[in-house]
């Protein structure tokens, strides 16, 4: 039961009023929760069963279930932006972006909607037909933009006192070595 880590094994994480049972296994995840509901009953307390959830992980990869056309574009879209959007933006407001970053997003982004949507790479279908197919309007690029804006947005109304702002507005003294200029917050 649990996971060994070292010397020591993670049975359980305690978050504000969530626990979370760590197993290897089916088995083991639920008997830890069965005794876990014996030693709350002892105290009084309760578990809403219907709440409970169940994560497992290695079991079946995402891929299985980005295939199944059994479940529905909505909660594909619902997936890529909890998971794949999520992820993969994430500190993305002061990213400089080039031209290799950007395309190895795409690919990253088309990939996944390529695979939601059941086509094969060997099938040649156009990454805008499977757009229009998926409804996607807008790209992953699109979204790293907004979210630059918005920091923007919300740096240029923060107080002149504030960490942020003043490095946003400093100016390094001195002279520049010679070569390539260096990056800058503005490119």
């Amino acid at each position: 039961m649990g996971i060994p880590i070292r010397d020591e094994t993670l049975y359980t994480l305690l978050f504000a009023d969530d626990q979370v049972i760590v197993a290897s296994d089916m088995d083991d995840a639920n008997y830890m929760l069965r005794k876990l509901i014996e030693e709350y009953e002892r105290w009084g307390l309760t578990i809403n069963v219907s709440k409970t959830e169940y994560l497992a992980i290695g079991e079946n990869d995402l891929n299985s279930l980005l295939w199944n056309n059994k479940i529905t574009k909505k909660t594909k879209h619902m997936i890529y932006q909890s998971i794949v959007e999520s992820i993969t933006t994430y500190g993305s407001e002061i990213w400089v972006l080039n031209k290799r970053d950007r395309d190895r997003l795409l690919a990253l982004e088309m990939d996944y909607w390529r695979r939601s949507n059941g086509t094969s790479r060997l099938e040649h279908v156009r990454n805008e037909q499977i757009r229009q197919d998926m409804k996607v309007d807008k790209t992953i690029i699109d979204t790293i933009e907004t979210k630059r804006l918005l920091w923007y947005g919300h740096l240029e109304r923060m107080e002149e006192t504030r960490w942020p702002q003043k490095i946003w507005k400093w100016t390094p003294q001195g002279k520049r070595k010679r070569g390539r200029p260096t990056r800058t917050w503005f490119q």
